[in-house]
């Protein structure tokens, strides 16, 4: 395969790093990106990003080691960590592999547009599915979003910053619906002023918002959820 051939889309190669796809047609893929290094270095940013996601539903992950054999297979078998074991099991209904979809694309950026949705489908088919809520400042720019998942644990939060400023500290704070306020960890941005957590849900209230407040104690940005 060359670099003249078609490339890759961010849905094929999103199947093949959770491990979504038939022996033949993961082969074919790896094939592909053996003698395409834009699709080898998508791949290995959306092995990533996938790694970093399945802690938020780790119900579908691929088999142990699925996205290092393939990597290695195309050659970049350092780039991400192998993946840890997790049981599979089938779910009816919107699929968990739209889910994780989109949570995916809150960190690598896969098809998501300022409304804060992301289209995926197969064929002619397609599907609107809410990111979820956005992380606006006061000033009601968007710096990230924040959405509803689940883990073997029960619900959780997935919390996303996109729009930071590099090493800036931030807490995480749950509003309840009872006007409580429940501390939920506190985060330095990465060096593109971005980052991606996971918050258990409380045990008990129903959050009703999100807040990011700096270490000066000032509330930078609110996702109501």
């Amino acid at each position: 395969m060359t670099e003249q051939q078609p490339h890759l889309g961010d849905e094929a190669l999103t199947d093949l790093a959770l491990g979504q796809v038939d022996e033949r047609l993961r082969d074919g893929l790896t094939r592909h990106l053996g003698g395409c290094e834009t699709c080898r270095s998508r791949y290995a940013e959306i092995a990533d990003a996938v790694e970093h996601v399945l802690v938020a539903a780790p119900r579908v992950e691929p088999p142990a080691g699925f996205s290092q054999r393939v990597l290695v297979a195309t050659g970049l078998g350092g780039s991400v960590q192998t993946m840890r074991p997790a049981r599979v099991r089938r779910h009816h209904g919107p699929s968990r592999r739209t889910a994780l979809l989109v949570a995916a694309a809150l960190v690598v950026g896969i098809g998501v547009g300022a409304a804060g949705s992301a289209v995926v489908g197969r064929g002619t088919s397609t599907q609107q599915v809410a990111v979820g809520a956005p992380l606006r400042t006061a000033a009601g720019d968007a710096v990230g979003s924040v959405q509803r998942s689940w883990s073997d644990a029960g619900q959780v939060l997935v919390v996303s910053v996109s729009g930071g400023r590099a090493g800036e500290r931030y807490s995480c704070w749950l509003v309840l619906a009872d006007g409580s306020r429940q501390a939920a960890g506190t985060w330095a941005l990465d060096g593109s002023g971005g980052g991606s957590w996971v918050v258990p849900w409380p045990p008990t209230g129903q959050v009703r918002s999100v807040e990011m407040v700096s270490d000066s104690g000032v509330r930078w940005a609110t996702a109501q959820v």
